[in-house]
């Protein structure tokens, strides 16, 4: 069997997201399971951060925790200190297209398979068990607007993978800090991008529809720039109420209506009693959509546009729509947000 080395370096690495965390982890991944098929013999090897916000990751959701740790694992005490304070959600993992890691044991024993479980409720649950560790429990709306928030996004975006390639995966995350805990919930679709799904996948009627709108911007602002591309005009026109692949324009059938209810939902995170903001990220092909809970007044009866005059074919606000550098071949939802007050009961309350 052939050997090879893979050396990752983190030491410089300050900041690292659990969504960039996954997609480099769920990258190794295939690397292991291809080596495997080649026989290949891999030996994956690391040095750390010296930021413990990183090597939290590393150590809880990066290759250390899905390849093995090996004789060297490092063990730093404070990053154990920080166990308690941060609870990584089991990675869940689905799709059409087949997953050959499931057959590498190491990997497969860490990862929920998306294919006969509730996954919903295996979000819900996680939730409810970060909180019960301070005596909480999340009380029947809490558990409904988890369930309903975690089936808005996946029913999204098993809609939008594609026939070529099919593979999606859920990750999250729940901090405590201080009073507040500090949630995450991030949607890795590996397939079509918003962009793709709507050119190639869309009814003749949509399609119709969706050029008529670029005749429109073309008519009004002339040719698409690098500042501002079609792709990106179309994946914040998918955000909208009534767009969908599915449309037909003599159907009586309401369609477009799940993107909106999941900013819907969003909009409704606001907790009174604390200072965090929630934010939503969405990256799609080379499109970028961010916004976070304080620019509601963007969005009005499910329309969303980034400017005062909320004109579609008008210039967007570039901080919260823009281009990127590098192709993502799907999309990722993030979600940062904290379990409402009134989503929680005290459990000593709730027995008196």
């Amino acid at each position: 069997m052939k050997k090879k080395s893979l050396f990752l370096k983190w030491v410089d690495c300050i900041e690292l997201d659990l969504c960039a965390s996954t997609v480099l982890s769920l990258i190794l991944m295939n690397i292991n399971s291809l080596a495997k098929k080649e026989k290949i013999d891999i030996c994956t090897q690391g040095v750390i951060s010296d930021t413990n916000e990183v090597n939290i990751l590393l150590l809880k959701n990066g290759f250390f925790k899905y390849q093995g740790y090996g004789k060297d694992a490092p063990v730093l005490e404070e990053v154990e200190s920080m166990n308690d304070k941060i609870e990584i959600l089991q990675l869940v993992a689905g799709g059409q297209t087949d997953l050959e890691f499931r057959g590498i044991e190491t990997i497969s024993k860490e990862i929920k398979f998306d294919y006969f479980f509730d996954c919903g409720s295996h979000i819900t649950n996680f939730f409810d068990n970060c909180i019960q560790k301070s005596n909480c429990f999340l009380n029947d709306n809490g558990k409904n607007a988890v369930n309903k928030l975690v089936g808005e996004i996946l029913t999204n975006l098993k809609e939008h993978l594609g026939k070529r390639f099919s593979q999606y995966f859920i990750i999250g995350f729940f901090k405590k800090n201080g009073d507040v805990g500090e949630a995450n919930l991030a949607f890795i679709n590996f397939g079509d991008t918003f962009y793709e799904g709507l050119k190639e996948n869309s009814t003749e009627d949509m399609l119709e529809l969706l050029n008529q709108y670029t005749h429109i911007y073309k008519r009004l602002n002339g040719d698409f720039t690098e500042e501002f591309t079609e792709e990106m005009f179309w994946t914040q026109l998918a955000l909208q109420t009534s767009i969908s692949r599915k449309y037909e324009k003599d159907s009586f059938d309401i369609r477009g209506t799940g993107t909106v209810s999941l900013i819907d939902s969003f909009f409704d995170l606001k907790n009174s009693s604390n200072d965090f903001v929630p934010k939503f990220c969405l990256i799609s092909g080379n499109t970028k959509i961010q916004f976070d809970i304080n620019d509601k007044s963007y969005y009005n009866e499910g329309i969303l546009i980034f400017n005062e005059n909320k004109n579609i074919f008008e210039k967007q606000n570039n901080d919260k729509i823009m281009n990127l550098s590098e192709f993502f071949p799907g999309a990722i939802i993030s979600l940062d947000f904290t379990l409402k007050s009134s989503w929680i009961e005290e459990e000593e309350k709730w027995k008196s």
